[in-house]
């Protein structure tokens, strides 16, 4: 497991100067993004790499962000808790979004969770109907 302590200013006023740092546990957690398109679908590449996803936990006191990589996926490690994912919408591809762009999870002493998906829908095209 990986271990975390709150950040502190710390005054050194002496040639000896000793700290007590608590700390934390913490856990990991893994996530990623798949795309959903249909015939209808606007044709795009679709975007792996650099989406961006804030962490933050319930009192809003612990904010992370973090990437997806070249295959979309991400990894964070976060001290014990309950948090908020929420894909950050400007990070999206032209033409794709997200129904669902948050989640709730719990991370526990060295434990790893893998989230769903984030589902990335991609924009129909618009066709035009000619009546005659």
């Amino acid at each position: 497991g990986r271990w975390f302590f709150d950040q502190q200013k710390i005054e050194v006023n002496s040639a000896r100067t000793t700290v007590d740092i608590p700390l934390k546990q913490g856990g990991t957690v893994r996530g990623s993004v798949r795309y959903q398109a249909s015939e209808t679908s606007v044709e795009i590449n679709p975007k792996y790499e650099g989406l961006k996803f804030i962490i933050t936990n319930r009192d809003k006191t612990f904010m992370q962000s973090v990437v997806t990589d070249a295959k979309g996926k991400f990894i964070a490690f976060l001290p014990v808790g309950d948090y908020i994912i929420a894909l950050d919408k400007s990070s999206l591809a032209d033409h794709t979004h997200c129904k669902e762009p948050e989640q709730l999870f719990t991370v526990e002493t060295g434990k790893t969770i893998e989230l769903e998906p984030f589902l990335i829908e991609v924009e129909a095209r618009r066709v035009n109907i000619r009546r005659f």
